[in-house]
């Protein structure tokens, strides 16, 4: 995973591989602790690099949502190709997220 700056209190994360339950417990971990600095005000998610996601994954999708909008700051999703939207939707939560196609 590699985080880009893009203005301050702006970052987003760009993953890579599987987002399930094998690689969610350390991405989990660095996403979470970026969400929960105070100066984060938006945290974009580029999932374009993710070959596949299983329920796992998005769990940890609506996790960071909860944190950040709890905290008053937003969730993004970038690069939300079909096979990352279908999981969204069969969960339910097509509506819960913003999301940009690549």
């Amino acid at each position: 995973m590699q985080w880009k700056v893009i203005e301050r209190g702006h970052v987003v994360a760009e993953l890579e591989g599987d987002l399930n339950l094998w690689s969610v417990p350390e991405v989990r971990d660095s996403l979470l602790k970026v969400a929960r600095k105070k100066s984060i005000r938006r945290v974009g998610v580029d999932l374009r690099g993710v070959r596949a996601m299983d329920t796992a994954g998005t769990a940890l999708l609506v996790e960071l949502h909860q944190l950040l909008f709890r905290r008053g700051s937003d969730l993004r999703l970038r690069g939300v190709e079909d096979h990352i939207l279908k999981m969204i939707r069969l969960a339910g939560l097509e509506g819960a997220f913003e999301m940009e196609n690549s």
